[in-house]
């Protein structure tokens, strides 16, 4: 994952448009930062869950909560 963060900071610092590729477009909005803030979540996610009854865990909330939001 700090690979594909290197090559997505040296393809943001070289764009003809900067602040379109840190930030993304309107439409899609998938720059640098976010793209940093998905990796960040994914180490720390990883270094977190330890056991595979916190990924049963993590992955009922996650269920649940978007059954919430789809009502």
């Amino acid at each position: 994952p700090l690979l594909l963060l290197i090559i997505f900071g040296i393809d943001t610092i070289n764009s003809v448009n900067v602040e379109a590729s840190y930030f993304g477009l309107y439409s899609r909005q998938l720059g640098f930062s976010t793209y940093f803030f998905f990796i960040l979540f994914f180490i720390l996610f990883i270094i977190n869950v330890t056991r595979f009854s916190q990924i049963k865990l993590f992955l009922l909330v996650t269920w649940l909560s978007s059954i919430l939001v789809s009502i």
